[in-house]
């Protein structure tokens, strides 16, 4: 049991240092490659869950996240109460959190979304190894980048996050909008 404490507890200091990794311009993310912090994301554009097509420059303007997920993946379903917390408590602010959603049925995973009240919009992606997560050369889940408003990744972390974590990243975030784009 202590053991798995502090691993819990490296892997905290490890997604807060990682995070931490910033540069002052924005650079495009090599081919094949997962994109990183202080490059401008990627474009997403596909289909949410029911079909809909939409992309992630839509939400330029805004803090984001981005969560490469599935309800395959214990890790990843564990942090689905605390992104609830997180979407309903900046509901009024410049924040989207959006999900890339690698479960292998549609109909199964939106579900689970609809019962359990997950009410993020999502890229359906086919399954893991889908085209998003491909692009965005995925490793593990869940992966997790957070955008600020211009579409910069500032923050990621491959791995469980802790609440304390994303919910700090995406203050600092809006804060940052909030004085008008100065970094903190």
């Amino acid at each position: 049991m202590r053991l798995f404490a502090a691993s819990q507890v490296l892997l905290a200091l490890a997604c807060t240092l990682q995070g931490c990794r910033q540069t002052e311009e924005p650079r495009s993310p090599s081919p094949g490659a997962p994109p990183e912090v202080g490059q401008l994301a990627p474009e997403i554009e596909g289909e949410d869950m029911d079909g809909v097509s939409f992309k992630l420059s839509d939400y330029r303007g805004k803090v984001v996240v981005l969560d490469f997920t599935g309800h395959w993946c214990p890790w990843c379903v564990k942090m689905y109460p605390d992104v609830v917390k997180l979407v309903e408590r900046h509901a009024e602010e410049p924040f989207a959190f959006l999900a890339i959603n690698t479960d292998d049925d549609r109909e199964k995973a939106n579900r689970i979304n609809h019962r359990q009240g997950y009410n993020w919009r999502s890229w359906w992606d086919g399954g893991i190894g889908g085209p998003i997560s491909t692009r965005w050369g995925v490793g593990g889940y869940p992966t997790l980048y957070v955008l600020d408003a211009k579409g910069v990744i500032r923050y990621a972390w491959e791995g469980y996050v802790p609440a304390r974590v994303l919910n700090g990243a995406v203050d600092t975030l809006l804060r940052e909008v909030a004085d008008g784009g100065k970094r903190s």
